[in-house]
């Protein structure tokens, strides 16, 4: 009997998250069908916190807060670095499923809130690692959340910050490809025109690693572009980071290696902040 009151919550659980997702796919007008499983989502989710934690070159903390946490995928990954691991998220309806989930997975060492990123229930400098994984982009107020964000995070404490990047020439959520900080009543036209319903755009926040890391820097963080590590990396022929993800982008970086072009592209790259994604370790 159990045993299928556990199956039953995990069907649950993976129903509620389909449906939020079908939500999410019209919004940006995007045909695919919700697809969603724990196994997977577990296994995906442990390879982006093994490279986050792999960027903050430490491997144990003793809280840790994730910052508009969705389906809570993260926090569970990375309930294995951090004695207390908190997400926080705008919608309830994400929150109520994450203690579904912590239910199902009996995880302990998890707390999941309902809360805005511009207002974190949290006291000041709480928190060893503070995270914030594509969700920036779509926050009401982007300064007041880097501002919280700084506020709850300790002394000599780490933030995480990784986003889009919207100097680049393709949007992520629409696919599409659009202009560098192309105005938003002609994006709206541009989204139009290619059969897609553009009012999702009014959500999105066109940010950049330049405001990201200015907005530190005046709350006295220090900062690493690792965008710009991985550039070089990858243009050096050290990494194939992209190799899959961006299987175009790593044909042409590969053959400005064969041209002797690559220098000439890093410094570009750099110079104009053109790659597709912003991550930030911020150091307070």
């Amino acid at each position: 009997m159990l045993i299928m009151n556990k199956e039953s919550l995990k069907k649950e659980i993976v129903h509620k998250i389909k449906q939020q997702m079908l939500r999410e796919n019209k919004a940006y007008y995007c045909p695919r069908k919700p697809d969603y499983s724990l196994e997977i989502a577990k296994t995906q989710h442990d390879k982006i916190t093994k490279k986050i934690i792999e960027h903050c070159k430490q491997n144990k903390f003793e809280k840790i807060l994730d910052i508009g946490c969705g389906f809570g995928d993260l926090v569970f990954s990375l309930a294995k670095y951090g004695k207390q691991v908190y997400g926080i998220d705008v919608n309830e309806e994400f929150i109520k499923i994450c203690d579904l989930k912590k239910d199902f997975l009996k995880q302990k060492n998890i707390e999941f809130i309902n809360a805005p990123a511009e207002k974190i229930p949290f006291k000041n400098n709480n928190f060893d690692l503070v995270v914030s994984k594509t969700v920036l982009e779509h926050v009401e107020d982007v300064e007041k959340s880097i501002s919280e964000m700084v506020r709850v995070t300790r002394k000599n404490g780490l933030i995480y910050i990784e986003c889009p990047n919207y100097i680049w020439i393709k949007e992520g959520h629409f696919n599409v490809f659009m202009l560098p900080l192309m105005p938003k009543w002609l994006f709206r036209i541009w989204l139009r025109l290619l059969g897609k319903n553009p009012d999702f755009l009014s959500h999105i926040k066109y940010v950049t690693p330049s405001r990201i890391i200015n907005s530190l820097k005046k709350r006295n963080v220090v900062c690493r572009n690792i965008s710009e590590e991985l550039i070089s990396e990858i243009l050096d022929g050290k990494s194939e980071a992209i190799k899959h993800t961006h299987k175009r982008i790593y044909d042409i970086i590969k053959t400005t290696r064969l041209l002797g072009l690559n220098k000439a592209l890093l410094f570009l790259s750099k110079s104009f902040q053109a790659y597709p994604v912003t991550i930030i370790m911020g150091k307070k």
